[in-house]
């Protein structure tokens, strides 16, 4: 393990870090006040009950590999993806209500264009 370039300083991750920390952090936070935002309304709709999924296994991933193994940061890079994914789905929903044409269940999937079924075989 101690032959990998990482592990030899090889590797420079300062400038993907630069992005993915803030936006990490940033997704966890959203997903903790979108829980909040859950408690208080008392309405737990599909994107309150993914936030507060999201929360405790989190917290749970946290916890476990702190007291078994002790804290390390590539533990938490293996679940922090799944706060993103729950950001940009909670982002999503809320341009979806913004927009005038977006009704019903994944209408923001109908406001993208696609192309006709006639000009899909011709380029087949």
């Amino acid at each position: 393990m101690h032959n990998a370039r990482q592990q030899r300083g090889e590797l420079n991750f300062d400038l993907i870090n630069r992005l993915h920390v803030p936006i990490a952090l940033g997704s966890m936070i959203l997903a903790l006040v979108l829980l909040v935002q859950a408690t208080i309304s008392g309405r737990f709709d599909e994107t309150g009950r993914l936030a507060a999924t999201v929360t405790v296994a989190i917290l749970t991933n946290a916890v476990v590999c702190g007291v078994l193994s002790g804290p390390h940061d590539r533990y938490g890079a293996r679940i922090a993806w799944i706060a993103t994914f729950t950001a940009a789905i909670a982002i999503l929903r809320a341009i979806s209500k913004l927009l005038p044409n977006a009704k019903g269940k994944g209408a923001w999937l109908k406001l993208a264009p696609s192309p006709k079924l006639g000009t899909m075989k011709n380029q087949i």
